[in-house]
Protein backbone atom coordinates (compact mmCIF):
# COMPACT_ATOMS: atom_id res chain seq x y z
CA UNK A 1 0.00 0.00 0.00
CA UNK A 2 1.25 3.54 -0.54
CA UNK A 3 0.06 7.06 0.17
CA UNK A 4 -1.98 6.36 3.03
CA UNK A 5 -3.56 9.60 4.97
CA UNK A 6 -4.99 9.49 7.80
CA UNK A 7 -7.63 12.33 8.33
CA UNK A 8 -8.63 13.15 12.09
CA UNK A 9 -8.98 15.63 14.36
CA UNK A 10 -7.75 16.34 17.84
CA UNK A 11 -4.34 15.14 19.10
CA UNK A 12 -6.23 12.22 21.87
CA UNK A 13 -9.48 11.43 19.05
CA UNK A 14 -9.54 7.59 17.94
CA UNK A 15 -7.18 8.64 15.32
CA UNK A 16 -4.81 7.66 17.87
CA UNK A 17 -5.61 3.85 17.92
CA UNK A 18 -4.65 3.88 14.60
CA UNK A 19 -1.69 6.24 14.48
CA UNK A 20 -0.25 4.26 17.08
CA UNK A 21 -1.08 0.92 15.16
CA UNK A 22 0.71 2.27 11.91
CA UNK A 23 3.55 3.34 14.18
CA UNK A 24 3.90 -0.59 15.13
CA UNK A 25 3.72 -1.78 11.80
CA UNK A 26 6.08 0.62 10.75
CA UNK A 27 4.03 1.91 7.87
CA UNK A 28 4.62 4.98 6.09
CA UNK A 29 1.58 7.37 6.43
CA UNK A 30 0.52 11.03 6.08
CA UNK A 31 -1.61 12.97 8.09
CA UNK A 32 -4.74 15.53 7.48
CA UNK A 33 -5.75 17.41 10.52
CA UNK A 34 -9.62 18.41 9.88
CA UNK A 35 -10.63 21.69 11.52
CA UNK A 36 -13.51 20.40 14.16
CA UNK A 37 -14.06 24.00 14.82
CA UNK A 38 -14.88 24.97 11.43
CA UNK A 39 -17.02 21.83 10.71
CA UNK A 40 -14.34 20.97 7.88
CA UNK A 41 -15.25 17.41 8.62
CA UNK A 42 -19.07 17.83 8.34
CA UNK A 43 -18.40 19.68 4.99
CA UNK A 44 -17.38 19.49 1.49
CA UNK A 45 -15.12 17.20 -0.33
CA UNK A 46 -14.68 14.75 3.12
CA UNK A 47 -17.59 13.86 2.71
CA UNK A 48 -17.64 12.18 -0.23
CA UNK A 49 -14.53 10.28 2.13
CA UNK A 50 -16.58 9.51 4.73
CA UNK A 51 -19.81 10.47 4.51
CA UNK A 52 -21.01 10.80 8.44
CA UNK A 53 -18.03 12.86 8.58
CA UNK A 54 -16.18 10.31 11.29
CA UNK A 55 -12.90 10.42 12.23
CA UNK A 56 -10.15 8.35 11.76
CA UNK A 57 -10.52 7.84 8.05
CA UNK A 58 -7.96 6.38 6.05
CA UNK A 59 -7.60 6.95 2.47
CA UNK A 60 -4.91 4.99 -0.13
CA UNK A 61 -4.84 4.87 -3.77
CA UNK A 62 -7.63 2.02 -3.74
CA UNK A 63 -9.14 2.06 -0.11
CA UNK A 64 -11.30 4.69 1.76
CA UNK A 65 -12.13 3.30 5.57
CA UNK A 66 -13.66 5.07 8.37
CA UNK A 67 -14.01 3.73 11.91
CA UNK A 68 -11.30 2.85 14.05
CA UNK A 69 -11.83 -0.92 15.13
CA UNK A 70 -12.59 -1.66 11.23
CA UNK A 71 -9.34 0.13 10.30
CA UNK A 72 -7.13 -1.22 12.71
CA UNK A 73 -8.24 -5.46 11.41
CA UNK A 74 -7.68 -4.34 8.24
CA UNK A 75 -4.25 -3.53 8.85
CA UNK A 76 -3.56 -6.03 11.00
CA UNK A 77 -5.65 -8.37 8.28
CA UNK A 78 -3.35 -7.25 5.71
CA UNK A 79 0.34 -6.18 7.19
CA UNK A 80 0.77 -8.37 10.25
CA UNK A 81 1.83 -11.20 8.16
CA UNK A 82 3.86 -12.55 10.90
CA UNK A 83 1.15 -12.31 14.14
CA UNK A 84 3.39 -9.72 16.21
CA UNK A 85 0.00 -7.29 16.72
CA UNK A 86 -2.83 -10.32 16.40
CA UNK A 87 -3.01 -13.91 16.43
CA UNK A 88 -3.32 -15.64 13.79
CA UNK A 89 -7.38 -16.70 12.78
CA UNK A 90 -6.42 -20.27 13.59
CA UNK A 91 -4.70 -19.79 16.93
CA UNK A 92 -6.56 -20.78 20.06
CA UNK A 93 -6.21 -16.85 20.89
CA UNK A 94 -7.69 -15.67 17.91
CA UNK A 95 -11.04 -15.93 20.02
CA UNK A 96 -10.00 -14.19 22.98
CA UNK A 97 -8.21 -11.48 21.07
CA UNK A 98 -11.67 -10.63 19.23
CA UNK A 99 -12.97 -10.47 22.73
CA UNK A 100 -11.04 -8.13 24.43
CA UNK A 101 -10.56 -6.31 21.13
CA UNK A 102 -14.47 -5.69 21.25
CA UNK A 103 -15.50 -5.71 24.87
CA UNK A 104 -12.79 -2.27 24.91
CA UNK A 105 -14.24 -0.82 22.03
CA UNK A 106 -17.62 -1.14 22.75
CA UNK A 107 -18.24 -2.37 26.33
CA UNK A 108 -15.34 -0.84 27.99
CA UNK A 109 -15.59 2.63 25.88
CA UNK A 110 -18.92 2.65 26.35
CA UNK A 111 -18.87 3.09 30.11
CA UNK A 112 -16.23 5.56 29.76
CA UNK A 113 -17.77 7.88 27.72
CA UNK A 114 -20.82 7.80 30.09
CA UNK A 115 -18.76 8.15 32.76
CA UNK A 116 -17.15 11.12 30.96
CA UNK A 117 -20.46 12.53 30.02
CA UNK A 118 -21.40 12.58 33.59
CA UNK A 119 -19.37 11.99 36.43
CA UNK A 120 -21.91 10.82 39.13
CA UNK A 121 -24.63 7.94 40.03
CA UNK A 122 -25.19 5.17 38.09
CA UNK A 123 -22.14 5.96 35.32
CA UNK A 124 -19.88 5.65 37.86
CA UNK A 125 -21.08 2.91 39.40
CA UNK A 126 -21.28 1.02 36.04
CA UNK A 127 -17.77 2.14 35.15
CA UNK A 128 -16.57 1.03 38.48
CA UNK A 129 -18.04 -2.76 38.02
CA UNK A 130 -15.55 -3.20 35.80
CA UNK A 131 -12.72 -1.60 36.82
CA UNK A 132 -12.36 -3.29 40.17
CA UNK A 133 -12.09 -7.04 38.07
CA UNK A 134 -10.34 -5.54 35.58
CA UNK A 135 -7.49 -4.46 38.15
CA UNK A 136 -7.75 -8.10 39.58
CA UNK A 137 -7.07 -9.78 36.54
CA UNK A 138 -4.21 -7.27 35.08
CA UNK A 139 -2.32 -8.27 38.54
CA UNK A 140 -1.12 -11.52 37.65
CA UNK A 141 -0.82 -10.90 33.43
CA UNK A 142 0.93 -7.89 31.51
CA UNK A 143 -0.87 -7.98 28.30
CA UNK A 144 -4.76 -8.81 27.50
CA UNK A 145 -4.03 -12.15 24.78
CA UNK A 146 -0.86 -14.39 25.19
CA UNK A 147 1.25 -12.95 27.16
CA UNK A 148 2.39 -10.40 24.69
CA UNK A 149 1.23 -6.82 23.50
CA UNK A 150 -1.16 -6.81 20.64
CA UNK A 151 -3.44 -4.42 19.12
CA UNK A 152 -5.92 -5.45 21.32
CA UNK A 153 -3.74 -3.88 24.02
CA UNK A 154 -4.19 -0.30 21.96
CA UNK A 155 -7.95 -0.34 21.93
CA UNK A 156 -7.80 -0.95 25.52
CA UNK A 157 -5.02 1.42 26.47
CA UNK A 158 -6.72 4.08 24.64
CA UNK A 159 -10.19 3.93 26.33
CA UNK A 160 -7.78 4.28 29.50
CA UNK A 161 -6.14 6.91 28.84
CA UNK A 162 -9.06 8.79 27.81
CA UNK A 163 -10.56 7.94 31.10
CA UNK A 164 -7.08 9.08 33.00
CA UNK A 165 -8.29 12.30 32.53
CA UNK A 166 -11.32 12.35 34.66
CA UNK A 167 -10.30 9.23 37.01
CA UNK A 168 -7.86 8.83 39.51
CA UNK A 169 -6.50 5.52 38.15
CA UNK A 170 -3.81 5.44 40.67
CA UNK A 171 -6.44 3.44 43.16
CA UNK A 172 -6.70 0.89 40.57
CA UNK A 173 -2.47 -0.12 40.90
CA UNK A 174 -2.28 -2.89 38.40
CA UNK A 175 -4.70 -0.68 35.61
CA UNK A 176 -2.05 2.03 36.06
CA UNK A 177 0.87 -0.59 35.89
CA UNK A 178 -0.56 -2.08 32.57
CA UNK A 179 -1.39 1.89 30.98
CA UNK A 180 2.23 2.99 31.47
CA UNK A 181 3.77 -0.06 30.22
CA UNK A 182 1.68 0.47 27.53
CA UNK A 183 2.04 4.01 27.12
CA UNK A 184 5.86 3.95 27.29
CA UNK A 185 5.94 1.69 23.61
CA UNK A 186 7.65 3.96 21.64
CA UNK A 187 4.89 4.17 19.08
CA UNK A 188 2.03 5.52 21.43
CA UNK A 189 4.19 8.57 22.02
CA UNK A 190 1.82 11.14 20.57
CA UNK A 191 -0.96 9.78 22.29
CA UNK A 192 0.93 9.91 26.00
CA UNK A 193 1.80 13.11 25.37
CA UNK A 194 -2.38 14.41 24.12
CA UNK A 195 -3.26 12.80 27.05
CA UNK A 196 -1.30 14.60 29.55
CA UNK A 197 0.52 11.13 30.55
CA UNK A 198 3.78 10.82 32.73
Amino acid sequence: MTGLTLYWLIAKDRSSRVRWLLRELNIEFSEQQMNAAAGEHRKGEFLDLSPFGKVPTIVTNDLTLSESGAIVLYLLDRYDTQYELAPGRESDLWPGFLQWFFWSLVTFEGAIFAYTNNRKGKEQANLERFLAPFDQMLASKDYLVGGSFTAADIICAYDLGILSGAYDLKAFSSLHAYLSRLLARPAAASFAEAIGWS
